[in-house]
């Protein structure tokens, strides 16, 4: 389908477990994909089409290619499956999905949370009141595993006097919480990407990412003066991605909660 309006990123591996362990965790882990791709999957209407890059990072669990098919079949023209040969972690993942993304605008989702009903129209809403826009942040909901639910704060950075972004640390922002255009990327470039041998390494990631951004290692000194590479839970990537996107635009920010993270069990 040409003329995409978003593209919705998905890093998805589902292992295979042990014998014993099949009746819950498999059932339990591939029910919360579903309930992912879901909750986007009836966004395209006759105005605007919206499409989910899945790339699966090397799953074991045969069920789950069961499931790609049956969602391919249901949403032929919005889904698109990305397999890799071997498990390269998230950052591979991500990159992979925004290049084969066709949409005008980019949102990185975790295959374990949501977007809520109401962001089709709230995003749109904004985008068509704010044409200038390249970069958008909103809030978002989190259910504890005892079903109690708090709001993340909503991301304001403040301007410094040179009209930049001022320099930030990570937990402020999250995956499924911004939206840039895919036009973005010329001039930011992709993912910083470790080494192959160090693709699943979440500490290879934040090293080369801090290498490239020197003004934030004092952020991630401790006292005694070793740098923490571990720039965010699981691994930072959202983080990195809108920090990328702060040094050339300020966002533009929507005051609801359009996205759901649930804490894993």
């Amino acid at each position: 389908m040409s003329n995409i309006f978003a593209s919705f990123i998905t890093p998805v591996r589902v292992e295979a477990i042990k014998p014993h362990e099949v009746g819950y965790k498999t059932k339990h882990r591939l029910h919360k994909l579903e309930r992912c791709i879901k909750s986007i999957g009836g966004y395209t209407s006759k105005s605007k089409a919206y499409e989910h890059v899945i790339i699966d990072d090397n799953s074991t669990e045969k069920k789950v290619f069961k499931l790609y098919r049956k969602w391919k079949k249901e949403w032929p023209y919005n889904i698109q499956i990305k397999p890799f040969k071997d498990h390269l972690e998230r950052i591979y993942a991500f990159n992979a999905g925004m290049l084969s993304a066709q949409g005008e605008w980019i949102i990185h989702l975790d295959s374990d949370d949501v977007m809520k009903p109401n962001f089709k129209e709230e995003f749109e809403k904004m985008v068509k009141e704010h044409q200038d826009a390249n970069l958008f942040v909103w809030k978002g909901d989190i259910v504890w595993q005892d079903g109690k639910v708090t709001e993340r704060s909503l991301f304001r950075p403040a301007m410094k006097d040179n009209g930049q972004c001022e320099i930030f640390k990570s937990g402020v922002v999250f995956s499924g919480g911004f939206a840039f255009k895919k036009s973005c990327l010329n001039v930011t470039g992709y993912l910083p990407q470790p080494r192959l041998e160090e693709a699943t390494s979440p500490y290879a990631f934040g090293r080369i990412f801090l290498n490239t951004y020197d003004e934030l290692k004092p952020l991630y000194t401790m006292l005694d003066g070793h740098l923490k590479t571990d720039i965010g839970n699981p691994w930072g990537q959202d983080f990195a991605m809108v920090y990328m996107l702060t040094r050339h635009w300020m966002p533009y920010s929507i005051n609801k909660s359009l996205h759901t993270t649930y804490v894993r069990p």
